[in-house]
């Protein structure tokens, strides 16, 4: 442009035009001036480690359009020679694992690279609540922050005066003393109160969970005795409450029998409806069959006929 500007001034002047002199050496000036102040913003913008606007465009882009990152902020690119440094703390919700989490910020990584080129990524996940939390969600949430509390189950929530009463089944370790269970179930059902103003009553239930750890024998074999008493109970529940039952498994654990089986039932019972039949069997078998401790019933849909 500059070339440009000399030309014309020559040949205007050639042409008798005197100020055009004058007029082509401001013209020159002037694109020097440009070209000078680019050049020094250019070289500024390296010497602070800036990062150019479009690739903080484009990383703020992946970041919108990566699942499972809920936002960021705090959103920091520097270049250093051909390196892009990448700072940025994203929200996911806390609801996801330590698995899952993991794999969003290695999955948010990949792409920032593959977008970038050469880059040095370090991401910080933070686990936030969305609204699309549920109280029963948030209830179950709030049961994390008790190291104890090994399982929160059957959980009930309603709606009194507008507020809400909870009832829930926690589950903690079976040789805990019981003044020590009921002060979790207690500080759990005032962390719940204080957290959640929505909710006017909690009442907890504890259960014990007591983990086998052992050996075991298999003797399904050997106990036509045991299996006989198991088919009294069962086969009159044909077809009322179940259509079939198969794999009963019978297990010798010091003095006692763990028992398993599988029943077929209707595929359109509800899941409630479903563990109501299960709950019942394990019932009448524990009543009927003596010398059995463990019993897993296990609820599965009848096949559809050939």
């Amino acid at each position: 442009m500059s070339s440009a500007a000399v030309i014309l001034g020559l040949t205007a002047l050639a042409a008798g035009v005197e100020i055009a002199d004058p007029l082509a050496a401001l013209a020159v000036a002037g694109v020097i001036i440009v070209a000078s102040i680019r050049l020094g913003k250019k070289t500024s913008l390296e010497l602070m480690d800036t990062a150019p606007k479009e690739i903080v465009d484009r990383v703020a882009r992946i970041l919108r359009e990566t699942p499972g990152v809920e936002g960021f902020d705090q959103l920091r690119v520097r270049t250093s020679g051909i390196t892009h440094f990448v700072d940025v703390t994203i929200a996911i919700d806390r609801t996801c694992s330590f698995e899952q989490a993991n794999q969003i910020s290695r999955t948010l990584e990949a792409r920032i690279k593959q977008e970038v080129g050469d880059a040095d990524v370090v991401i910080h996940a933070t686990p936030i609540a969305l609204p699309r939390e549920d109280l029963a969600l948030k209830v179950r949430m709030l049961a994390r922050n008790f190291p104890e509390i090994i399982d929160l189950h059957s959980m009930y929530v309603q709606e009194v005066g507008g507020r809400y009463v909870v009832e829930a089944h926690v589950s903690l370790e079976g040789n805990l003393p019981l003044a020590r269970a009921d002060a979790i179930a207690k500080a759990f059902e005032e962390k719940v109160r204080q957290d959640l103003v929505e909710v006017q009553e909690v009442l907890t239930h504890i259960d014990a969970v007591s983990p086998f750890q052992g050996s075991g024998e298999e003797i399904t074999g050997q106990a036509p005795e045991l299996i006989e008493q198991v088919r009294q109970v069962v086969e009159p529940l044909i077809p009322q409450w179940i259509t079939e039952y198969r794999n009963l498994r019978i297990t010798r654990i010091d003095h006692t029998h763990s028992l398993s089986l599988e029943c077929l039932m209707n595929p359109d019972l509800s899941i409630e409806e479903a563990h109501s039949i299960a709950a019942q069997l394990e019932f009448l078998i524990r009543e009927k069959v003596p010398g059995v401790g463990r019993i897993i019933v296990h609820a599965a849909p009848r096949p559809p006929a050939p």
